[in-house]
């Protein structure tokens, strides 16, 4: 039977230390927000698996929120824009391999965090293939899983994903995620959701609603 949970998609928290790009705002929680819900997934542990993943490079993922995932039991997975690394208010390489040594994982997000179904195939390649290698260089570690930028997928992204060697792959496309979903479902975390809202993530769906879920995600792999 595959295991089943649901994995929880963070970016900033605290005070932006960089210029952010439009429409990034609103996916900055809070130090309580952020607090709240991790303190809370960890209490329902021995009922709902919960996974947390972080995506767009901020330094407050080294300074912040790895800190503190770690010290609540959980491994995060870190996805990277290779694009920011070392760029004020983001992570440089000493930043990476803390998040390492604290228990958690590298991912690629892409460089330049572009929208990957948007791109023509030379561009696409591009972001795929070469921000995996330059973290491999970085990190000495083999760098598997990619979060998908705004979550956005088609035929032709899943395809290069695979061949560039990806093993786990991570949309936003919410809801429960199962071992060996391609891409795997996570629900980015807004600063406008309610504590109420946040715990509600952790009840079962409707079955209309996860039917729903699967057939959009599945229209969306064969575009």
């Amino acid at each position: 039977m595959q295991e089943a949970q649901i994995i929880l998609n963070l970016h900033g928290i605290g005070s932006p230390q960089r210029v952010l790009e439009p429409g990034e705002e609103p996916y900055w929680l809070s130090v309580e927000q952020f607090q709240d819900i991790v303190s809370f997934a960890a209490s329902r542990l021995d009922k709902v698996k919960c996974a947390f993943t972080i995506d767009d490079s901020n330094l407050s993922d080294a300074t912040i929120a790895g800190p503190f995932l770690a010290r609540m039991g959980f491994s995060a997975q870190i996805f990277v824009l290779t694009g920011r690394i070392g760029q004020k208010g983001s992570l440089d390489q000493i930043a990476l391999r803390d998040l390492i040594d604290m228990g958690h994982s590298i991912g690629s997000h892409g460089n330049a965090h572009r929208d990957w179904k948007t791109l023509d195939e030379g561009e696409l390649v591009d972001e795929i293939h070469t921000p995996r290698k330059r973290l491999q260089d970085l990190t000495g570690q083999t760098i598997d899983a990619a979060g998908l930028p705004f979550g956005g997928y088609n035929r032709k992204v899943l395809a290069e994903a695979r061949h560039a060697g990806f093993k786990h792959l991570y949309s936003s496309d919410g809801g429960v995620a199962r071992d060996g979903d391609w891409p795997a479902g996570r629900t980015s975390l807004r600063r406008d959701m309610s504590p109420a809202r946040m715990h509600a993530l952790f009840d079962p769906e409707p079955l209309f609603v996860r039917l729903k879920r699967r057939i959009k995600a599945e229209i969306k792999k064969r575009l």
